[in-house]
């Protein structure tokens, strides 16, 4: 009933509800890849367009809860503090960083005007810049990139959209073919990257990520990584050009991921994975969601 409530929270279609459900409770139950396979083909059948169950839960996926929860989770919210750039500074050493992007730390200055300011690519706990010196970067400067959640921060379904400016150098010091190698197959480049959790994952399963870890499979046998199959955590993924990302994108990503998935639980050398991880494959899956969703896509 959680996933159910995450997923009708982000107004998700019932189609997808159900798949999403199932491979939820397929990653923390460890049934094999060929029961989950039965089950989504019969609740394809379930859930069709015709079905009382179907219109029920398009019923409740319509319920509204907060404006602001729904805009922060569909529109992008900033985390860590305002996002800003540094101007005007005079000395030597000030000069060298006027116009490079920034996070507010703090929103009182101190008793010299001054607000600490963590900036990109500085590794220290950050400068003190006086309120003069520093500008507020506009949203039409800031890049949707979606936080995906560990197991044990919120439900399994949880991801949202984070802003950061679209000169952040972390759309630059990466690889610009991404992280997930199907992605990169697929003509879209993900960056996939480990971050700090908002709350202690020490217990049992607490840092499993499901969908982080479909993002870094194999392309050819399915299997992630073992870094990637076990302590994940939660992760950033952006698109090293700095285009956006958005809410709707990574379930689009998502639902590729879990219609791919089952088709490598077959014998070795008996499949071509080649047939799913193409750039038309993944755009059929795509624009089947927006069709049928009627969603804004950034990625089509």
């Amino acid at each position: 009933m959680v996933i159910l409530g995450e997923a009708t929270r982000h107004k998700l279609p019932p189609h997808l509800i159900f798949k999403t459900t199932l491979h939820a409770i397929n990653a923390s139950s460890g049934a094999s890849r060929y029961i989950t396979t039965t089950i989504f083909c019969f609740g394809r059948f379930l859930f069709s367009r015709n079905s009382g169950i179907h219109k029920l839960l398009s019923s409740i996926a319509n319920m509204s809860n907060s404006e602001a929860a729904r805009t922060a989770a569909l529109n992008g919210a900033v985390e860590g503090g305002r996002w800003v750039r540094i101007t005007g500074l005079t000395s030597a050493a000030g000069q060298k960083l006027n116009g490079k992007v920034g996070q507010v730390l703090n929103t009182t200055p101190n008793e010299d005007g001054r607000l600490q300011v963590k900036i990109d690519g500085d590794t220290s706990s950050g400068k003190l810049i006086k309120e003069a010196n520093i500008t507020d970067i506009p949203r039409n400067e800031l890049v949707k990139t979606c936080r995906l959640s560990a197991r044990g921060e919120d439900s399994v379904l949880e991801h949202k959209v984070l802003l950061f400016p679209k000169d952040h150098s972390m759309f630059t010091n990466c690889n610009p073919k991404g992280d997930s190698p199907v992605m990169a197959l697929c003509g879209l480049p993900l960056a996939v990257k480990q971050v700090n959790p908002y709350k202690d994952l020490s217990d049992f399963g607490a840092t499993d990520n499901q969908r982080a870890t479909y993002l870094m499979i194999d392309p050819i046998t399915g299997f992630a990584p073992y870094q990637w199959q076990t302590k994940v955590g939660p992760v950033l993924v952006y698109r090293p050009d700095g285009l956006d990302l958005n809410f709707y994108d990574m379930v689009c990503v998502n639902t590729y991921f879990y219609e791919i998935i089952d088709l490598y639980a077959r014998e070795p050398g008996t499949y071509d994975p080649m047939k799913w991880v193409n750039p038309t494959y993944f755009q059929r899956i795509v624009r089947g969601e927006r069709d049928q969703s009627n969603w804004v896509l950034n990625i089509i």
